[in-house]
């Protein structure tokens, strides 16, 4: 008898590819990559795609002459792979240099503050002459 999907996988009649979209395509027996990056590509992408990623990376290193001493590099190739993939882009860790600050708006709302043309903003078409 065939072991029971771990609850954490869905059996593969249940399993949609999130790149190629094939119901019932052939799973990942583990995770390609360590820690939850890994976990993530095993529960969305099957195997036939994560092939095809690894012919890909090949050429995405080589064309962007990507050197893994360098961080950037590394983060580099983690856009273009989840791109490839079609996964979620991953959030930055917070407090890094990639994790984009957003000033807070009027009054402490969290929205951006108006800019040029927008309502109550400076600049644009405000009629003031200067153009």
């Amino acid at each position: 008898m065939p072991p029971e999907p771990s609850p954490a996988q869905p059996p593969a009649a249940d399993f949609h590819c999130l790149r190629c979209g094939r119901a019932g395509a052939p799973r990942l027996a583990r995770p390609p990559l360590p820690g939850a990056a890994g976990r993530e590509v095993q529960a969305g992408i099957c195997a036939d795609c994560w092939g095809e990623w690894g012919r890909a990376e090949v050429m995405v290193i080589n064309e962007l002459r990507l050197n893994f001493m360098d961080p950037a590099s590394q983060e580099i190739l983690n856009r273009q792979m989840r791109e490839f993939l079609h996964l979620p882009a991953a959030a930055p860790p917070p407090g890094s240099p990639a994790a984009p600050a957003v000033p807070a708006g009027p009054e402490g709302s969290g929205s951006p503050p108006a800019g040029p043309g927008a309502p109550g903003g400076t600049g644009g078409a405000s009629g003031d002459g200067s153009h």
